[in-house]
């Protein structure tokens, strides 16, 4: 139980990295899986440090924070539903539905009040345009 893998209890023929992982590439997750896995995550401090680049566009927030949020579609654009991560800076955040590339690394959520347990402490915030496929799978 104490392993990043699974055994071949699972069926495969090699031990499967758990979700998180450090053996995981996380290089390729979007807003939706980063907010899925800090969902799921029953012990989240594993995840603390973990530097990540994401873009998605601002819902503000309280004082110096905002969601990094992206449109998640299962099926069509009609049944999109909105995922998103917190994001704390020492700056102004940026304006309501600008789109942004925020790179820093996941950390203790401040507001102790929040159902999210992590946030992503920005170490730079950067206004880009809307990609042209604005939406997450």
């Amino acid at each position: 139980m104490g392993s990043a893998s699974l055994s071949d209890a699972t069926g495969a023929g090699a031990p499967v990295s758990l979700l998180g992982s450090e053996s995981v590439d996380t290089s390729g997750y979007g807003v939706k899986d980063w907010a899925a896995l800090i969902r799921q995550s029953t012990d989240t401090t594993a995840l603390v440090g973990r530097e990540l680049t994401l873009t998605g566009f601002v819902v503000p927030g309280s004082d110096d924070t905002f969601t990094l949020t992206r449109f998640v579609v299962s099926c069509c654009a009609v049944d999109a539903q909105p995922v998103g991560i917190g994001v704390t800076t020492d700056g102004t955040p940026p304006p309501e539905n600008q789109w942004v590339r925020v790179e820093g690394a996941l950390a203790a959520n401040p507001d102790t009040s929040s159902d999210a347990r992590l946030v992503i402490r920005a170490a730079t915030v950067t206004r880009v345009g809307q990609p042209s496929d604005p939406y997450e799978y």
